[in-house]
């Protein structure tokens, strides 16, 4: 980093004050900057770049881990010998945690990895480095939650049941969230207590007192984390015995600000494998063979995909914010000498983050964990498309992955309407997590509008106010409005298609401080998309599209709200409109669901998807009764579930086998109007679970079949010749009897230029036995390759500019002619881009004085269409050798290779210094666990500036933003250095807004070095 600094001082030395020059001859050599073996001890702790203060990491030992010890030895006693290696683990956990001095302990792990998660000064965890018994220490990314009867016909679990005689017996589903409410009638038919009515001293002892197991079907668990945990910097852990979910009511001593778990894991376990409830409230107590369709239909709480699964509950959040303790959670089912642990054969983990790294550490412990015969199921994210924003542990390559799709058939809650002197009629929507009915129903309440649209004071987000002349209800309300809605209900505008402000807790909040009694919102679909927060004084609910259309006049264009007739309402959770038939919405995708990684470090995501928006599953602390949500954290529960049948109907398949049953069987097209989406957005397709349990035919690509989908990666190409790249598809017949498929292969995305092609069009599988088919990516000629929008993608992304995309095509290898299944599935894609190799001629200045030259460039460029290469000129700096060739990738990615500056000017007064940094690794998404940090020295004012590199873009590009700076005069105006210009696409890439002192360069980033090491030639 110093050399960035010293070569910026040379740079902009010409424009220095007298006496401010830096003389040449102090500047070290490049040479003197070249890695040394300290440098290799450096990258243990090079994910911590840029980081200060309180930061929570896991520290990760050189020390064997409990089952390696055990998996090594020959003793007759395994528990002796894992209690030795945990013993030898946590004493090196002791130094590690002497040396870091002020330090919080989040948890040890000894099971899956040996180390330790500390949350303490990232200077001191630095200093770790050099200790021989550390391998590496990385940042921890909390993990947030991702927020039935119709729903198991709609995914043929019901068909399961009844047809196959598949339902989940025998299997054993542990949920990672935030706890589970054994006290439900979906879980427990007779529990040891009541559910806590609230917070006290009492109510705090029992939840941290372990109860009596098994709970119902709930056969034990642990709380990694304590009632008040929020993963709040610092802030410590307090685990025990009792996994019990907490409802919103006993979550007093947290700051409303941290959002609340309001039962997601409750939500999450009865989707997967509750027994469901009768319509009297009682818990489900007959076959499930024999359950009818008008039975099913009739029950207040469907059961979950795999009703006669047990469950095991792993609560990783307090009532309220995120989690740091997952590998704790992970690490415990690892352990060799837990008979609890050893009888669980799925994992849910409905949890996620965003752009985190695949080699991430906990997706180290799932792979583990599916080595071991576990399936791990993982929610894709809901972050909605931009590529790779989906993270850990979703991206982890051998979980599945789960994308978020609508159904048919809805669960509603409801409120009591009356239109003029009509009789009243119970309509369906959604109810806010934040009020809780304290005192039972409300109103009924005369329902109106808003007479005037609110509006922001001007200030530098909304300079002209005019731009967001709309009832929305976002802002503080005028007097003759307030006066209007006071005792009364106000119904304002709410489209997910208009860019507002803010969110259902603002404009709750904003009419209950007007006197509101009641706020209603508007709707447009059929289901709803995402769940309300509210405000806790006043009743929030929001009317579903068909019931907007039928009670009122709504412009969505300009938020005009009319009443056409008198208009009451009566707020009542206790009312539901149950089995509410949606055929229009079937098989869509619902726009939150993550985009996926498009496979920079091995994985491609997601790997199928499930329903997941308006699931009506259990509600914690009800006793008996439901409520809706929606997120890929309610999709992956279904597809939990249906890998518990598919497993409990293979009982011989490993993990990865049953994960390729799911994902290959998954083949109902998820739509955007006549379009399906990719594999990149939703794997295989949405999952059938009849499918799964009857077919006897699997296929995966043999090189990753933990995997399972065809993933080339990133491929480079070479616009002066040919490519041409063959992975193997492998195919197994668990069957009796020997079975001929027709191959075949069908695109979602088509490039120009770019084909898939199979060796075969059909194949014949033995019984019990493997056949394999080529699939070759082939590019006969690279310059006819053309930059290709996903067609399921939006041209636009943000405020209606041009999206940057990446080049996919995809799509999926269908296998027809299996026993009991029409067609199977396997998912190929690529990551296609033409490449640039510049390399320059002599650097020849004419005499001393001269401050220009020419130097030729020769080898291929790129000029094609959506691509063009670019040339930068830079002085080169200084070269690093690869430190670790073992190293993790996202560690080499932040491994640098050479840097360097090169001066420029937007116009006659404003000089810029380009930075030019080149790493031994790819970049899967920049600025998310690696950062770059720019330190730079300013000798006209003797001050020091340090600039961090920061992800800004869909594909993941860096720009610099600057801490502190000092001016006297024009100062130079920092940015990062350029490498790639897409000329098609008029992107936000070209625009430079300010940002004191820097003005961040968003083109996309990839740099390969010239041949001669002095100039740094872009790629497209």
């Amino acid at each position: 980093m110093a050399a960035a600094a010293l070569l910026i001082t040379s740079a902009v030395g010409a424009t220095a004050e007298p006496g401010d020059e830096v003389d040449p001859a102090t500047l070290p050599s490049a040479e003197a900057l070249t890695g040394t073996d300290a440098d290799t001890t450096a990258l243990k702790v090079q994910s911590l770049a840029g980081l200060s203060g309180p930061t929570e990491a896991f520290v990760e030992f050189t020390d064997s881990t409990t089952r390696e010890a055990v998996a090594q030895s020959r003793s007759a006693s395994p528990q002796a010998v894992a209690d030795t290696a945990q013993q030898q683990i946590e004493s090196t956990a002791d130094e590690v945690v002497d040396d870091l001095g002020d330090v919080t302990v989040l948890y040890t792990a000894t099971n899956g990895l040996a180390g330790v998660a500390v949350s303490a000064d990232a200077d001191a965890l630095r200093a770790l480095a050099d200790r021989d018994d550390v391998v590496s220490v990385k940042p921890i990314i909390p993990k947030e939650r991702q927020s039935n009867a119709g729903i198991d016909l709609f995914t043929g679990s019901a068909a399961s049941w009844q047809n196959a005689g598949v339902t989940g017996e025998g299997q054993t589903i542990a949920v990672i969230d935030s706890g589970i409410d054994f006290t439900h009638a979906s879980f427990n038919a007779d529990p040891q207590y009541a559910y806590p009515a609230e917070l006290n001293d009492a109510t705090k002892t029992l939840l941290a007192t372990e109860p009596e197991w098994p709970q119902g079907k709930v056969l034990g668990g642990y709380d990694f984390a304590g009632l008040n945990y929020t993963a709040a910097a610092g802030q410590l852990p307090e685990p025990d015995a009792n996994p019990l979910d907490e409802a919103p009511g006993l979550c007093g001593e947290v700051p409303p600000t941290s959002p609340r778990s309001d039962g997601h894991g409750s939500h999450v376990a009865g989707t997967a494998a509750g027994w469901g409830v009768e319509a009297d409230g009682t818990t489900f107590e007959g076959d499930y063979t024999t359950l009818g369709e008008e039975e099913l239909l009739a029950m207040q709480v469907g059961p979950g995909s795999a009703p006669d699964a047990d469950l095991v509950a792993l609560k990783i959040f307090g009532c309220a914010g995120s989690s740091s303790v997952t590998g704790a959670a992970l690490d415990w089912l690892l352990d060799p000498t837990n008979e609890l642990a050893q009888q669980v054969t799925v994992v849910n983990m409905s949890i996620g983050s965003t752009f985190s790294t695949v080699d991430d550490p906990e997706n180290a412990l799932i792979d583990q964990l599916v080595d071991e015969g576990v399936v791990v199921v993982t929610s894709a994210g809901n972050s909605g498309d931009t590529h790779d924003i989906g993270g850990s542990p979703g991206n982890a390559n051998s979980s599945l992955s789960v994308a978020n799709s609508v159904a048919d058939t809805f669960n509603f809650e409801g409120a009591a309407v009356t239109v003029g002197d009509g009789e009243s009629e119970t309509v369906p929507g959604q109810y806010s997590i934040a009020y809780t009915f304290p005192n039972g129903p409300v109103g009924p309440s005369e329902v109106v509008t808003l007479e005037t649209p609110l509006l922001p004071a001007p200030s530098a987000q909304f300079p002209e106010p005019s731009e967001l002349d709309y009832y929305s209800g976002c802002f503080p309300y005028s007097p003759e409005d307030a006066a209007n809605v006071a005792g009364k209900t106000v119904v304002v505008a709410w489209d997910d298609t208009v860019g507002l402000p803010c969110g259902s807790a603002a404009r709750a909040g904003n009419a209950a401080v007007a006197g509101a009694s009641g706020i209603v919102f508007t709707g447009l679909s059929e289901v709803f998309a995402a769940g309300l927060s509210g405000d806790e004084r006043i009743p929030t609910f929001q009317f579903t599209g068909p019931v907007t259309a039928e009670l009122l006049d709504y412009t969505p264009a300009t938020g005009v709200i009319t009443i056409p007739e008198p208009l009451e309402i009566t707020y009542d959770n206790s009312l539901s409109v149950l089995s509410v038939a949606a055929p229009s919405v079937a098989d869509t995708l619902n726009d939150s669901s993550s985009r996926g990684v498009h496979g920079s470090l091995g994985s491609t995501k997601p790997d199928v998807a499930a329903p997941g928006t308006t699931i009506a599953s259990v509600a914690v602390g009800s006793g008996n009764g439901w409520t809706n949500k929606s997120g890929t954290s309610m999709a992956a529960p279904h597809a939990a579930g249906v890998a518990a049948l598919t497993r409990a109907a293979h009982p011989d398949w490993s993990a990865a086998q049953v994960k390729a049953g799911v994902m290959n069987t998954a083949t109902h097209d998820v739509t955007i109007g006549d379009v399906a989406f990719g594999p990149q957005r939703v794997g295989s397709g949405r999952v059938d679970a009849f499918d799964s349990v009857n077919n006897t035919v699997i296929a995966y690509d043999k090189g990753n079949s933990d995997g399972v989908s065809v993933g080339f990666g990133v491929v480079e190409l070479d616009p002066t010749r040919a490519t041409s790249i063959t992975r193997t598809v492998e195919m197994l017949n668990t069957g009796d009897a020997e079975v001929t498929l027709g191959v075949g292969y069908t695109a979602q995305t088509t490039v120009p230029g770019v084909e898939y092609t199979l060796s075969a069009s059909s194949v014949t599988v033995p019984a019990g036995g493997t056949a394999e088919v080529d699939v070759t990516l082939s590019v006969a000629d690279p310059a006819a390759v053309a930059r290709t929008l996903d067609p399921s993608m939006a041209p636009s992304q943000v405020a209606g500019l041009p999206r940057e995309f990446l080049t996919i095509p995809q799509g999926w290898i269908e296998l027809t002619g299996a026993p009991e299944v029409e067609t199977l599935r396997v998912p190929v894609s690529a990551a296609v881009k033409p490449s640039s190799a510049v390399a320059a001629g002599p650097i020849v200045f004419g005499s001393d004085v001269a401050t220009s030259t020419h130097v030729g460039l020769a080898g291929r460029g790129v000029d094609q269409e959506g691509y063009l290469s670019a040339t930068v000129p830079l002085n080169l700096a200084a070269e690093s050798p690869l430190l670790d060739a073992d190293a993790d990738a996202s560690l080499q990615a932040a491994d640098i290779k050479a840097v360097g500056t090169s001066q420029y000017y937007l116009d006659a007064d404003t000089p810029y210094i380009g930075f030019g940094v080149e790493t031994h690794g790819p970049w899967a998404t920049l600025g998310a666990s690696n950062s770059l940090l720019i330190e730079v020295d300013t000798p006209r004012v003797r001050t020091r500036s340090s600039c961090r590199s920061t992800t800004t873009g869909s594909t993941g590009t860096t720009s610099l933003s600057c801490s502190s700076t000092t001016r006297r005069g024009p100062t130079p105006v920092w940015s990062s250095s350029t490498t790639s210009r897409r000329r098609s696409t008029p992107t936000p890439s070209t625009r430079r807004r300010p940002c004191c002192p820097c003005r961040p360069s968003r083109w996309a980033s990839h740099r390969r070095r010239s041949r001669r090491g002095t100039f740094r030639s872009p790629t497209a």
